[in-house]
């Protein structure tokens, strides 16, 4: 997995919330995201996307499908979630379609994750600090 671990770690996951667009870093502090949480009952919350299964570049109506799948499924499980992409710093790669997921713990998100066959998902609470957590 370390061929990915820079493009993860540089990553931007925006957030789009009704009133602002929130913009995750990794292991930064962001005041917008405690106040998103602040304003919203959020005490932990994950970006899990069906995008690119194990980061191997996939069609677009497949990931699209995928993600809509994973939408679905938040739904039926009752987790609120805001729309949020994975904004590469490489070029190469397009923004990923993803999810926000309010209150999720980090058991739920990982399996979510899995089942989607992602690499990593991203994790964090109210402090306004996020983490990258390997599934693989």
């Amino acid at each position: 997995m370390l061929q990915f671990e820079q493009a993860y770690l540089s990553t931007i996951y925006r957030v789009y919330s009704p009133f602002c667009e929130v913009d995750i870093r990794i292991k930064q502090h962001n005041q917008a995201l405690v106040n998103l949480c602040k304003d919203n009952g959020i005490n932990t919350w994950a970006v899990i996307t069906g995008f690119n299964p194990h980061s191997q570049e996939a069609d677009e109506s497949f990931n699209l499908e995928a993600n809509q799948t994973l939408g679905r499924e938040l739904t039926q499980l009752g987790f609120k979630h805001l729309s949020a992409d994975g904004v590469p710093a490489d070029d190469s790669w397009q923004p990923e379609a993803s999810f926000f997921v309010f209150n999720i713990s980090l058991p739920q998100a990982a399996s979510l994750g899995r089942k989607f066959r992602q690499n990593a998902i991203v994790v964090g609470d109210e402090s306004g600090f996020s983490e990258l957590v390997w599934l693989r």
